[in-house]
């Protein structure tokens, strides 16, 4: 896992560097929707997960994220730059395509649950790093992985509402770019910051990904990911490594397995009789090239219980290539679960 450079290297400049960024993740927004969402046409995050989606207070949470460039062929993916020292600089002109993911953490507890209330949060503990340089840390990270520290009081700090269960907050934000984030005067998107090519251009949103990941705390309540056992694709299984070939044009069924006993039962949602029901659980399907004939299907509904009819259709590109798939399996607590396979199209 790479993390955040030696606080010592970090110039005061990096400081605002990073505190411009913080207001630059409160703009973000409603981006712009890709239609359709499951084809992989551009840089894409295509999910966060955590190996531990309910921590406890004091828990470390383990992150990490599934992107996926579509701008690049599959078997020529960009790797991730390794943590600058100092200030970023722009990449060097004629390297190959490599990506830039920052994350920035420390917002507990926002008034009223609000990602954009982070920000005074994030100023604060900016500002209180550059007296004391070994915060950043835990603050801010680079590469593909990163970990989050839960603040014993995450629960107890909260005023406690009649009704509602004690629980705890905590955001993760990201950004994810085809080139270098880099501190800019802000421009009609109001944005200080901007993902930049070796020319001092600005990249924009198919080479720029910028968003968060939230996760909760309680006391007693827990949650473990999806189970994925596999991938099917007309049917059979395909395994690590194995890329099955069908012809050009033609269609495949494509089904992940789930495993039933992943689902578990989500204290916080009661029936009409005020039992606990089951947690919601669905799939989203991508792919780097053809058609899905959908997007998201139904794994796991609360009411009526656990679907093993999850499948789409793949329509296969028209011309030879790799096609690299994706599922990545939700359940409504946060729960992240993905598999990765290739077929060919011959």
């Amino acid at each position: 896992m790479m993390r955040a450079s030696s606080p010592s290297h970090f110039t005061r400049q990096a400081w605002v560097w990073m505190a411009g960024a913080v207001v630059a993740l409160g703009l973000l927004g409603c981006s712009e929707s890709f239609d359709p969402i499951s084809k992989l046409n551009t840089l894409r995050v295509l999910a966060v997960r955590a190996d531990n989606p309910y921590p406890h207070p004091g828990d470390t949470v383990h992150l990490d994220m599934l992107w996926y460039d579509g701008k690049s062929p599959p078997d020529q993916q960009p790797t991730l730059r390794p943590p600058p020292i100092g200030m970023p600089t722009l990449p060097k002109a004629g390297e190959s395509r490599q990506l830039r993911l920052f994350w920035l953490s420390g917002c507990f507890d926002p008034d009223g649950d609000l990602y954009y209330e982070c920000f005074p949060q994030f100023a604060q503990e900016l500002a209180s790093a550059q007296t004391d340089p070994a915060s950043l840390a835990n603050v801010a990270g680079f590469g593909s992985s990163f970990d989050v520290s839960v603040p014993a009081d995450i629960i107890t700090r909260r005023p406690p509402k009649e009704g509602q269960t004690p629980y705890g907050l905590s955001y993760v934000f990201f950004a994810l770019c085809a080139g270098e984030v880099m501190p800019v005067e802000p421009g009609p998107d109001g944005l200080p910051l901007a993902c930049m090519d070796a020319a001092g251009n600005r990249l924009g949103q198919d080479d720029f990904v910028i968003g968060y990941f939230a996760f909760y705390s309680y006391d007693q309540i827990t949650n473990t990911n999806p189970k994925i056992d596999g991938l099917l694709v007309d049917g059979s299984p395909v395994a690590e490594g194995d890329e099955p070939s069908f012809p050009v044009g033609g269609e495949v069924a494509v089904k992940v397995q789930v495993d039933p006993a992943s689902v578990e039962i989500n204290p916080l949602s009661l029936d009409a009789k005020g039992n606990p029901q089951t947690e919601m659980m669905w799939v989203d399907y991508f792919a780097s090239s053809g058609d899905l004939d959908k997007a998201a299907r139904l794994v796991n509904d609360a009411t009526t219980g656990f679907n093993d009819d999850n499948g789409v259709k793949l329509t296969l590109p028209g011309a030879p290539q790799t096609v690299e798939l994706f599922a990545v399996v939700h359940d409504s607590r946060g729960g992240v679960q993905w598999i990765q396979r290739a077929v060919q199209a011959k």
